[in-house]
């Protein structure tokens, strides 16, 4: 656990940063040296409790070793990453994309998977 330069004692803290609307390139669009957001959290810690945290920020180190042993790169996350990109093109809206990812996904687990067209018979 860390003292802010506000002189708080937090675990975790969010605040979303002011947007830059007439930036020139999206990395423009937020203004990195605003202390706010040297306090971002890494997406790994995400998941963790604020106890495992506060272990952790005790005594340097993960009480799991399966902490950091995320698949990034398997088959089902590639999945994942493609279905979120297309929400992403077609809906507007954090809401709007995870129904839309929902409703995706249980429209291909209710529909049946045929290989050749000897096996579709109505």
């Amino acid at each position: 656990m860390k003292q802010t330069p506000e002189g708080e004692n937090v675990l975790r803290k969010f605040s979303v940063p002011v947007l830059n609307f007439n930036a020139n390139d999206y990395i423009d669009m937020i203004d990195w040296n605003e202390p706010k957001l040297k306090r971002y959290e890494p997406l790994l810690t995400k998941m963790l409790p604020d106890a495992e945290i506060e272990t952790i920020a005790k005594t340097g180190k993960a009480p799991d070793a399966q902490l950091f042993k995320v698949p990034c790169h398997s088959q089902e996350t590639e999945r994942c990453v493609r279905l979120v990109t297309e929400a992403s093109g077609k809906v507007y809206g954090l809401e709007e994309r995870h129904g839309f990812v929902l409703a995706r996904i249980k429209l291909q687990q209710a529909m049946k998977k045929f290989d050749t067209k000897s096996q579709f018979k109505m």
